[in-house]
C-alpha cells in the first residue's frame, strides 16, 4: 500500500521552490514596468515633443532595455556582481532572444500560422530565454 506522501498519488501538480516563483513574479513584474516606461517614454518624445518615430522608439526601447538591467540585476536576481561585464552580457544575451524572436515569428508565419500567435510564440520564447540566461549565465552570484 501507497502512503500519501506517494508523488504518483499526488492530486496537486508539484510546485516551483519559493524562490524561483518570487523571481518569476518579480521577472513579470519588471517586464511590465520596462515595457510601460519604454512606451510612455516613445509617446511621449513621439506626440509630446514631435520626435521622429526612429528616435522616439529608440529612445523608448534603450529605456526599457535600462530599466529591465537595473531592476532585474537589483530586485529580480538580487545581483551584486560587476555593473559593467553583466551590462555587456544583457545586451547580448538580448539581442540573441530577439534574433530567436524574430526568426520564430518569421518561421511560423513562413508555414501559414497568423501573426498574432507566431508573434505571442515569439515573445514568450524571448522572455523564456532572457529569464534562463539572466538568471543562469549573467546573474549568478
Amino acid at each position: 500500500m501507497s502512503s500519501p506522501a506517494d508523488p504518483c498519488l499526488a492530486h496537486e501538480a508539484p510546485r516551483a521552490p519559493a524562490a524561483l516563483r518570487r523571481q518569476l513574479w518579480r521577472y513579470l513584474v519588471t517586464g511590465v514596468i520596462n515595457t510601460g516606461l519604454g512606451l510612455f517614454v516613445i509617446i511621449a518624445l513621439h506626440k509630446g515633443f514631435g520626435a521622429g518615430l526612429m528616435l522616439s522608439n529608440a529612445a523608448g526601447y534603450g529605456v526599457g532595455l535600462l530599466c529591465s538591467f537595473t531592476l532585474n540585476r537589483s530586485w529580480t536576481f538580487a545581483s551584486t556582481g560587476s555593473v559593467l561585464p553583466a551590462a555587456a552580457k544583457y545586451l547580448v544575451l538580448v539581442g540573441i532572444a530577439f534574433g530567436l524572436c524574430i526568426s520564430v515569428i518569421t518561421g511560423l508565419q513562413g508555414a501559414g500560422l497568423p501573426y498574432l500567435p507566431a508573434q505571442i510564440t515569439g515573445t514568450a520564447l524571448y522572455s523564456i530565454v532572457v529569464f534562463l540566461g539572466a538568471k543562469h549565465v549573467i546573474f549568478t552570484d
